[in-house]
């Protein structure tokens, strides 16, 4: 599998997809080494970022309808919020495999931070 990797990458991270019912939020948290992609499959979400070194901050609407891909960098903090009528669905990448002995998370509150 390891053909499929960019040249500088030796292993797969991990790839899911995950849901939110109307008005859930996910995420609410930054990586201080892992990258994530993000792609919403079906309904409406909004995602929110806020890069904790500069204090950048952005949302970005998203919909299944019209599919995007996101790139969240190390330190952007980020969370998925469920706007629509239905529950959301989307894809989800991350470029390191998650280790429950090391968790590369810092829990952080988005969306109080950019409302």
């Amino acid at each position: 599998m390891r053909e499929h990797l960019p040249s500088d990458q030796q292993i797969f991270g991990e790839i899911y997809i995950n849901t939110a019912v109307l008005g859930a939020v996910k995420g609410y948290h930054y990586h201080t080494q892992t990258t994530e992609w993000f792609c919403v499959l079906s309904g409406q979400v909004v995602l929110g970022l806020y890069d904790t070194r500069s204090g950048n901050q952005a949302k970005i609407s998203l919909d299944g309808d019209s599919p995007n891909i996101v790139r969240v960098p190390a330190f952007v903090a980020h969370g998925l919020k469920n706007v629509g009528l239905d529950t959301a669905m989307f894809l989800v990448y991350a470029d390191t495999p998650y280790e429950p002995e090391h968790p590369d998370a810092e829990r952080f509150d988005v969306f109080g931070m950019i409302d």
